[in-house]
């Protein structure tokens, strides 16, 4: 922490009738507060820098049945709904019976199996996946979901962003 930070954050604590900081709740308040009156003057500790600035815009929250919504509207099985420079993120939804027409991608990939049952095969091997499964697939292994026992609800993560 510079010592601009420690100075600025011991003046917040000073008027900050709810007193010293330290750990908890007070240390979110406090920096937040000296966050927002130093601005871009300072740049904050490296665990400060992914909160928000009071008066900041909101962060990105979606909801998963909305976006299955708009998938299924569209009639796509995958659906981008996150896209940043390191990553993106989507719905990808296989009915029971269906199956699975991906191919391997460019991208490391994790699947977490938000609802359903089914086998997924990857890197030769095989195995039963439901609903709390976490799956890692590293960039151009073959693999698929398959023996699609109920409605296969997956949250997808592409590192770097799919395409």
């Amino acid at each position: 922490m510079t010592p601009e930070w420690i100075a600025f954050i011991a003046e917040e604590c000073e008027r900050d009738e709810r007193g010293p900081i330290a750990t908890g709740p007070r240390s979110s308040i406090a920096i937040s507060s000296a966050m927002n009156a130093m601005g871009s003057a300072v740049t904050p500790p490296a665990y400060a820098r992914s909160w928000h600035h009071l008066g900041s815009p909101p962060m990105d929250a979606w909801n998963l049945d909305d976006v299955d919504a708009e998938r299924a509207g569209a009639g796509e099985l995958y659906r981008e709904f996150l896209r940043v420079e390191t990553m993106s993120a989507g719905l990808y939804v296989l009915e029971a019976g269906g199956t699975d027409p991906q191919s391997p991608h460019a991208q490391d990939e994790i699947y977490y199996v938000v609802s359903g049952r089914a086998s997924f095969t990857s890197g030769g091997e095989d195995r039963q996946v439901a609903a709390g499964d976490v799956l890692f697939v590293p960039a151009q292994e073959e693999h698929r979901f398959h023996s699609i026992e109920e409605r296969l609800s997956l949250l997808v993560v592409f590192a770097p962003p799919e395409g």
